[in-house]
């Protein structure tokens, strides 16, 4: 008989977990009344039904709380109230430096500011020890150069997937198999970039096949004039062939250039097609790459896998981290990157708790609200953004006010 034991107790409402599955994150959201719990080894959120008395919890009460928590099987816990009277959280399956253990591959665009600054790409392969320290083992960059000039590279995870090592902090996702940051780059200007867990097997080109939405984001070079963004929707059939159906872009042309797209799968995840070879997630829901552009210039995308149906709105409630990079071609138009903290209810509306900025601004923007189409599609922004299958990120791009091009992550928290 498999014994089960009591996790956390709200107001009389019982949440139980079997010992041997211990990834369970527990949240819930007061002004909603929904308490949801997200079981992260299998990507899949439950909702628990009602809690309106979480509103009366408080920093007077996480002790009460916690001791309910620490009779469990995993003594690894963590209890935040993170919002005042608006989010409410117990972590049962903490991260830890241990998760970056394994080999990683890092992909990097660099957006200038100036002319003078570096713009490109670059593409790491790194192997990371339990310690947190990797080692570079090889290098791409636009500019041609191989040179490993950073041998080892130094980072830490603390409980709730915030890393240190590199400013501002970059963010591990919640299977533990990609991280996202931006930072200023060493060259001068602006990095993005997204860092993917690889496994040696398990990959095909027919795990291309379905419907995918591509977001690109392209930086230029000082002779382009090249700097902007596309959406393309795509299908993909089992061999590998791309159709591209509709196509949006930062100027307006929804010209189709090139209609098809040929790629290929290697059992480690390595894609071929492109130059240098994008990777796709452990979860094949997911493809991340850099490129040059064909127009000039440097290109930074991710592909994202679709469903016809599985989402509502009530799936951006939570905490999410927003990391953001953006690119222009001259002035006055703002380059640079960011990093918020936001916070969403059941109903879509989200509030922006703390900001960090290239330029040093920490200004917060104002509350806005998203909806989410039962295909992904998340409006409120244009064009579309569009959650990933696991509901645990959403990618977009778009136009800044001031004229610069953006690409941006929503990593829940």
């Amino acid at each position: 008989m498999r014994m089960r034991i009591a996790l956390l107790t709200i107001s009389g409402l019982i949440v139980n977990l079997s010992v041997t599955a211990q990834p369970l994150r527990i949240a819930s959201f007061d002004r909603s009344g929904n308490l949801l719990a997200t079981n992260t080894s299998v990507q899949q959120r439950y909702s628990l039904g009602g809690s309106a008395s979480v509103e009366s919890l408080g920093p007077s009460n996480m002790t009460t709380l916690q001791s309910r928590v620490a009779h469990s099987a995993s003594t690894a816990f963590r209890a935040t109230l993170e919002h005042p009277m608006m989010f409410f959280r117990v972590f049962l399956d903490p991260f830890a430096t241990t998760d970056l253990a394994g080999d990683w591959t890092l992909h990097l665009l660099a957006s200038a500011d100036d002319p003078a600054d570096f713009a490109g790409w670059a593409r790491f392969e790194i192997n990371f020890n339990a310690l947190g320290t990797g080692t570079v083992t090889t290098v791409q960059r636009s500019n041609g150069d191989t040179n490993i000039s950073h041998p080892t590279i130094s980072l830490t995870v603390g409980s709730d997937g915030t890393m240190s090592g590199l400013t501002p902090s970059p963010v591990m996702s919640l299977d533990k198999n990609t991280v996202f940051a931006v930072m200023n780059d060493g060259g001068g200007g602006f990095d993005m970039f997204t860092m993917v867990r690889r496994a040696a097997s398990g990959f095909a080109t027919t795990d291309l096949r379905g419907q995918w939405t591509l977001f690109l984001l392209a930086s230029p070079d000082d002779s382009s004039d090249l700097a902007g963004w596309a959406r393309f929707e795509m299908n993909f059939d089992a061999q590998g062939t791309g159709t591209v159906a509709t196509v949006q872009r930062s100027n307006g042309d929804t010209n189709i250039t090139n209609p098809t797209i040929s790629l290929t799968v290697g059992s480690d995840g390595t894609v071929s097609g492109l130059s240098p070879s994008p990777v796709m997630a452990l979860d094949k829901n997911a493809i991340y790459g850099v490129m040059n552009d064909g127009g000039g210039g440097y290109d930074f995308f991710v592909m994202v896998r679709r469903a016809a149906s599985n989402f509502s709105t009530v799936d951006i409630a939570g905490q999410w981290t927003s990391l953001f990079l953006v690119t222009r071609y001259g002035p006055p138009a703002f380059a640079g990157w960011g990093r918020s903290e936001l916070t969403f209810d059941a109903q879509g509306s989200g509030i922006v708790t703390a900001v960090q900025r290239s330029n040093g601004d920490s200004s917060v923007t104002a509350p806005f609200s998203l909806a989410i189409t039962p295909d992904g599609t998340v409006s409120g922004l244009t064009p579309s953004p569009v959650m990933a299958l696991d509901k645990n990120t959403i990618y977009c791009v778009t136009t800044e006010q001031s004229g610069g091009f953006n690409f941006y992550f929503m990593v829940r928290r």
